[in-house]
Order: structure tokens, then C-alpha cells, then sequence
């Protein structure tokens, strides 16, 4: 998905595809993180991300590792969060 053009597309696109794989689910993301000012969580970011308000404009990692675990696919392969430049 390129550009997705809010915060619930950003995660519906990826969730649709981990429910519907069954050889292979790979999630590639080119773009930019954060890290919450709490826990040091990370958030994913889109275009109109506001720093100040991550948890509401800002993808947590955290759903995306949910992804990969609850996947029915054979072959799962995450991006780890260190190979994200942030």
C-alpha cells in the first residue's frame, strides 16, 4: 500500500493480508518511526503523523507484531524495528 491515506488503512490492508495468507506474509515498510515518550514504544508514522499525538496519527508496532503472531501462514517474516531507520 502506498501512501495509505489514514491511520485505519495503514492497518486494515496488512490484517486483511495476514488473514488471508496460507504460504507466506511479509510486510515491508519504507518509512519513518517514533518512539512513544512513555514506554519508548514504536509507532509507525504517515504524512500527517503528529509527534505530539502518536497513539491517534501513528501506527504502534505492537499491532503489527499481533499481525504476524496471530497469522495462519507457514512462513512468517517480520521486519524487526531495528531494521527501520527512525
Amino acid at each position: 500500500m502506498h501512501n495509505a491515506p489514514d491511520l485505519r488503512a495503514l492497518y486494515r490492508h496488512p490484517r486483511a493480508a495476514a488473514a488471508d495468507a496460507e504460504d507466506t506474509f511479509l510486510i515491508y515498510y519504507a518509512g519513518h518511526g517514533l518512539t512513544g515518550p512513555r514506554r519508548h514504544e514504536l509507532y509507525l508514522t504517515l504524512t500527517d503523523t503528529e509527534p505530539d499525538e502518536l497513539r491517534v496519527t501513528a501506527l504502534e508496532f505492537e499491532l503489527i507484531s499481533e499481525l504476524f503472531a496471530e497469522c495462519p501462514a507457514a512462513n512468517r517474516v517480520p521486519a524487526p524495528p531495528a531494521a527501520l531507520s527512525c
